[in-house]
Parts: C-alpha cells; structure tokens; sequence
C-alpha cells in the first residue's frame, strides 16, 4: 500500500474526521476520480509479503494481506511452465500472481462468468502485462456444455438460468474435460460457490488421465450451498476418490467428511506423470 493510501485511511478511518459522513458522502466522488487518475497503471500491492503486482484502483480497499494461508499453501506448488487453471477467478488475484510465477513458459486459464468481476480480472491481467501467459474467459464451469445466463448474487445467491427465456447475457458453461482435451493442467483451482461437486463430475475424464492430470487441485467448499445444487460431502469425496486422489486439510490432515467451509487439497494417490 502506498503512503498516499496509507494516510488518507489513517484520514478516513482513524483521524477526529472520521465520523463526518456528510463531508465524506461529499468528497467520495471527487476522492474516487483522483484514483482513477493518478493510478491508471495500478496500485501496487505485495499480497502476503510474497507477490508483488499491480491492482485496480477500484479496489483500493484491498490491503496486503489476502487468504494468507491458502495462498501460501498455493503458492508453495506452483513451478515455472505451469499450466494452471482457476476455476471461479473473481478479480483474478490469483492468476496474477500466479502469472507472474510460472514465467513465459506457463499458462494461466481464469473462468468468471460474473461480468463485474471478469472486467476487475481483465484489467488486471492488463496492468500486469500478462496478457500472453493468462487467458480469461467469461464462462461458468459445471458438468456439461451449453449455454446460459449468468445471475449475478452476493457470494452463492449467485446462479445459471439456463432457462431460454432468462433475461441477460449469456455466457457458455463448459466442462473442462472437453475444453482441454489432451492438454497438461498442473494445478487446478475451484471457488465456486457450492458448485464443486459440478466442476469435478465435468473434469472426471481428465483427473483420471494419468500424463494430463492436476498433481494439486484446491478447492474452496461451500456445504451450505450443496442442497441448492444437488451436492454432498459423500459425493465430492467420492468422485475424488474415484480418480484416486486423496483429500488433505490445508494443515495436512486426511478429510473423510466435510460438513462446514473450508478449503481443501487432492492429491494423487500416485504421483502424477511429468
């Protein structure tokens, strides 16, 4: 975070103006413009004192510290040339960094079907330059192809009307065994919003390929949304087991239930091929 930034939340937030709305409700438009201005490259930001990239100045709320333990855990496997696949992208933190990492070499996949946030994603993909190493799609991931549109909610209010009639932009919902074929995918990443159980029965065929296969996939699960999708602990397990995986803790301990969020490892049973 810059100085700039850091004094005017010390202004905002901690100064004896703090509690003035009026003036701020006021000042806001001109505060927002000035960011826009003099942060057209970005704003720079070293996400949990590992990473260093630039960020939208829409989200300059964003501080330093981001999902410290899972990114962590994240970025510990990720190795130049990696083909990395982020499935549920958001504004793309993840892809950037990871961008950044595997180098020239690699390849990044980000899938946000929420317009908002693919717009901060491919910003930010461009402020970083790295629009030869990530490629964004507005798409949704599930178990089958077609098409729908995206109903933009808070966190999993979001969903897919594949109702016809459904008014809004449609956007593809792909599989990801058919969209990459024979194509490597090292690391697999799935915030989803209760659809996980979706993502892995569309990805079966490649978790099983023994030279393709992901040698770790993460996976933020959401058991509070499993009864709106039709998922379940048991199944998810299941279907992960059935590609033979095995499913860790972030702490490395072995999950045989998952009935409250968390986000959790696979992987391979046996050591996938290089």
């Amino acid at each position: 975070m810059t100085k700039m930034e850091e004094l005017c939340r010390w202004v905002r937030h901690e100064s004896p103006l703090k509690n003035m709305a009026g003036l701020w409700n006021t000042i806001r438009p001109f505060y927002d413009g000035y960011w826009r201005l003099v942060a057209r490259d970005g704003l720079p930001r070293t996400i949990n004192g590992t990473d260093s990239l630039r960020i939208s100045p829409r989200l300059r709320h964003l501080n330093d510290i981001y999902e410290p333990q899972v990114w962590k855990c994240l970025m510990q496997e990720i190795r130049t040339g990696d083909n990395f696949v982020d499935v549920g992208a958001f504004v793309g933190l993840y892809s950037v960094a990871v961008g950044l990492r595997v180098g020239s070499s690699g390849r990044i996949w980000a899938f946000e079907p929420d317009l908002a946030n693919f717009d901060l994603l491919t910003q930010h993909i461009a402020i970083n330059a790295l629009e030869k190493i990530v490629v964004a799609k507005n798409m949704a991931v599930s178990n089958k192809t077609l098409s729908a549109v995206f109903v933009s909610g808070k966190g999993s209010e979001s969903h897919l009307a594949t109702d016809l009639n459904a008014q809004g932009k449609r956007i593809s919902i792909i599989a990801l065994q058919e969209f990459f074929g024979q194509q490597r995918v090292d690391v697999l990443k799935v915030d989803v919003e209760g659809f996980e159980q979706a993502v892995l029965e569309g990805a079966m065929e490649l978790l099983k390929n023994l030279q393709f296969r992901p040698r770790s996939i993460f996976i933020e699960m959401h058991p509070f949304a499993w009864a709106r999708s039709g998922a379940s602990s048991e199944r998810i397990l299941q279907l992960l087991e059935e590609a033979d995986y095995h499913v860790y803790s972030l702490d490395g301990r072995r999950i045989a239930c998952v009935d409250s969020y968390c986000e959790v490892i696979a992987r391979p049973a046996v050591a996938t091929a290089m």
